[in-house]
Protein backbone atom coordinates (compact mmCIF):
# COMPACT_ATOMS: atom_id res chain seq x y z
CA UNK A 1 0.00 0.00 0.00
CA UNK A 2 1.57 3.20 -1.20
CA UNK A 3 1.84 5.97 1.36
CA UNK A 4 -0.79 9.08 0.85
CA UNK A 5 1.21 12.76 0.91
CA UNK A 6 0.27 15.40 2.90
CA UNK A 7 0.82 18.99 2.10
CA UNK A 8 4.08 19.20 4.53
CA UNK A 9 5.47 16.60 2.48
CA UNK A 10 4.91 17.44 -0.62
CA UNK A 11 6.52 21.00 -0.18
CA UNK A 12 10.07 19.76 -0.64
CA UNK A 13 9.07 18.34 -4.36
CA UNK A 14 7.50 22.15 -4.73
CA UNK A 15 10.07 24.17 -3.83
CA UNK A 16 12.77 22.35 -5.64
CA UNK A 17 10.18 22.24 -8.90
CA UNK A 18 9.44 25.77 -8.20
CA UNK A 19 12.86 26.69 -8.09
CA UNK A 20 14.28 24.28 -10.71
CA UNK A 21 11.32 25.85 -13.23
CA UNK A 22 13.22 29.65 -12.03
CA UNK A 23 16.54 28.54 -13.05
CA UNK A 24 15.25 27.11 -16.05
CA UNK A 25 14.20 30.46 -17.42
CA UNK A 26 16.77 32.63 -15.69
CA UNK A 27 18.80 34.03 -18.10
CA UNK A 28 22.84 32.53 -17.20
CA UNK A 29 24.19 33.70 -20.42
CA UNK A 30 27.72 33.64 -19.07
CA UNK A 31 27.16 30.53 -17.24
CA UNK A 32 28.62 27.94 -19.79
CA UNK A 33 28.63 29.28 -23.54
CA UNK A 34 28.16 26.98 -26.02
CA UNK A 35 27.09 24.42 -23.41
CA UNK A 36 22.92 23.80 -22.54
CA UNK A 37 21.55 23.79 -19.04
CA UNK A 38 20.03 20.70 -17.82
CA UNK A 39 16.15 20.20 -17.83
CA UNK A 40 16.51 21.49 -14.07
CA UNK A 41 12.69 20.47 -13.80
CA UNK A 42 12.88 17.06 -14.83
CA UNK A 43 16.26 16.09 -12.89
CA UNK A 44 14.37 17.25 -9.53
CA UNK A 45 11.45 15.37 -10.23
CA UNK A 46 12.74 12.26 -10.87
CA UNK A 47 14.80 12.35 -7.74
CA UNK A 48 12.03 12.89 -5.51
CA UNK A 49 9.99 10.03 -7.49
CA UNK A 50 13.45 7.82 -6.44
CA UNK A 51 13.68 8.89 -2.74
CA UNK A 52 10.23 9.18 -1.92
CA UNK A 53 7.89 8.37 -4.39
CA UNK A 54 5.03 9.24 -1.97
CA UNK A 55 5.97 13.09 -2.68
CA UNK A 56 5.24 13.24 -6.25
CA UNK A 57 1.55 12.66 -6.74
CA UNK A 58 0.50 13.16 -10.60
CA UNK A 59 -1.14 16.15 -10.08
CA UNK A 60 1.72 17.92 -8.76
CA UNK A 61 3.47 16.96 -11.51
CA UNK A 62 1.01 18.07 -13.48
CA UNK A 63 0.84 21.58 -12.12
CA UNK A 64 4.81 22.33 -12.20
CA UNK A 65 4.75 20.84 -16.00
CA UNK A 66 1.97 22.72 -16.94
CA UNK A 67 3.48 25.92 -15.23
CA UNK A 68 6.90 24.88 -16.90
CA UNK A 69 5.46 24.94 -20.52
CA UNK A 70 3.39 28.37 -20.23
CA UNK A 71 6.18 29.95 -18.84
CA UNK A 72 8.41 28.17 -21.85
CA UNK A 73 6.35 29.06 -24.76
CA UNK A 74 6.50 26.02 -26.39
CA UNK A 75 4.19 23.75 -27.40
CA UNK A 76 1.81 23.15 -24.27
CA UNK A 77 1.59 19.55 -22.93
CA UNK A 78 4.46 18.24 -24.50
CA UNK A 79 6.82 17.99 -22.02
CA UNK A 80 4.38 17.82 -19.25
CA UNK A 81 3.35 14.22 -20.47
CA UNK A 82 6.58 13.04 -20.97
CA UNK A 83 7.34 14.01 -17.55
CA UNK A 84 4.38 12.74 -16.13
CA UNK A 85 5.10 9.43 -18.18
CA UNK A 86 9.06 9.19 -16.44
CA UNK A 87 7.99 9.89 -13.16
CA UNK A 88 5.70 7.44 -12.75
CA UNK A 89 7.53 5.39 -14.61
CA UNK A 90 10.22 5.90 -11.49
CA UNK A 91 7.79 5.39 -9.12
CA UNK A 92 6.75 2.47 -10.49
CA UNK A 93 10.23 0.66 -10.42
CA UNK A 94 10.86 2.62 -6.95
CA UNK A 95 7.79 0.84 -5.52
CA UNK A 96 8.44 -2.74 -6.66
CA UNK A 97 12.27 -2.90 -5.81
CA UNK A 98 14.16 -3.68 -2.49
CA UNK A 99 16.47 -0.44 -1.49
CA UNK A 100 19.02 0.19 -3.96
CA UNK A 101 22.50 1.46 -4.43
CA UNK A 102 22.97 5.02 -6.25
CA UNK A 103 24.18 3.83 -9.08
CA UNK A 104 20.94 1.84 -9.79
CA UNK A 105 19.14 5.25 -9.06
CA UNK A 106 21.79 6.90 -11.40
CA UNK A 107 21.09 4.03 -14.35
CA UNK A 108 17.25 4.28 -13.86
CA UNK A 109 17.50 8.05 -14.06
CA UNK A 110 19.58 7.83 -17.27
CA UNK A 111 16.84 5.36 -18.81
CA UNK A 112 14.24 8.02 -17.57
CA UNK A 113 15.98 11.22 -19.63
CA UNK A 114 16.42 8.88 -22.71
CA UNK A 115 12.61 7.51 -22.26
CA UNK A 116 11.43 11.65 -21.76
CA UNK A 117 13.89 12.57 -24.95
CA UNK A 118 12.25 10.16 -26.85
CA UNK A 119 8.72 10.32 -26.21
CA UNK A 120 9.39 14.17 -26.05
CA UNK A 121 11.05 14.21 -29.89
CA UNK A 122 8.43 11.55 -31.08
CA UNK A 123 5.19 13.69 -29.77
CA UNK A 124 6.45 16.71 -31.67
CA UNK A 125 7.32 15.13 -34.36
CA UNK A 126 4.09 13.68 -34.58
CA UNK A 127 2.22 16.96 -34.06
CA UNK A 128 4.47 18.75 -36.87
CA UNK A 129 5.64 21.34 -34.21
CA UNK A 130 9.09 22.65 -34.56
CA UNK A 131 11.55 20.25 -32.69
CA UNK A 132 15.45 21.09 -31.72
CA UNK A 133 18.31 19.95 -33.83
CA UNK A 134 19.19 15.42 -32.58
CA UNK A 135 22.02 17.29 -31.60
CA UNK A 136 20.90 19.69 -28.97
CA UNK A 137 18.51 16.65 -28.16
CA UNK A 138 21.32 14.52 -27.12
CA UNK A 139 23.21 17.11 -25.85
CA UNK A 140 20.86 18.55 -23.09
CA UNK A 141 20.00 14.44 -22.30
CA UNK A 142 23.60 13.94 -21.88
CA UNK A 143 24.01 17.38 -19.44
CA UNK A 144 20.84 16.28 -17.79
CA UNK A 145 22.54 12.51 -16.91
CA UNK A 146 25.57 14.20 -16.05
CA UNK A 147 24.18 16.74 -13.54
CA UNK A 148 21.83 14.17 -11.40
CA UNK A 149 25.06 13.09 -8.74
CA UNK A 150 25.55 16.37 -8.21
CA UNK A 151 22.07 17.49 -7.78
CA UNK A 152 20.77 14.68 -5.69
CA UNK A 153 24.30 15.01 -3.23
CA UNK A 154 23.03 18.72 -2.95
CA UNK A 155 18.94 18.09 -2.95
CA UNK A 156 19.91 15.21 -0.22
CA UNK A 157 21.82 17.75 1.40
CA UNK A 158 18.79 20.05 1.74
CA UNK A 159 16.75 18.04 2.54
CA UNK A 160 17.94 14.62 4.29
CA UNK A 161 15.83 12.13 1.64
CA UNK A 162 18.34 9.67 1.55
CA UNK A 163 18.64 6.33 -0.01
CA UNK A 164 17.20 3.55 2.11
CA UNK A 165 20.06 1.06 2.45
CA UNK A 166 19.70 -0.23 5.61
CA UNK A 167 18.88 -4.01 4.00
CA UNK A 168 21.71 -4.27 2.32
CA UNK A 169 24.02 -4.64 5.88
CA UNK A 170 23.99 -8.31 5.38
CA UNK A 171 25.77 -8.15 2.28
CA UNK A 172 29.29 -6.15 3.50
CA UNK A 173 29.15 -8.11 6.56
Amino acid sequence: MERQPTIAAILWPLLTGAAAIFLALAPLSGAAPGLQAPHWLLLALLFWAARRPWTTPPMLVFVLGLVFDLLRDGPIGAELFAMLLMVEAIRGWRARQAPFRFVTEWMRFCLAVFGFELVLFGLLTATYAPTPAIGLVLERMLVTMAAYPLAAYALQRLSGARLDERRFTHLTR
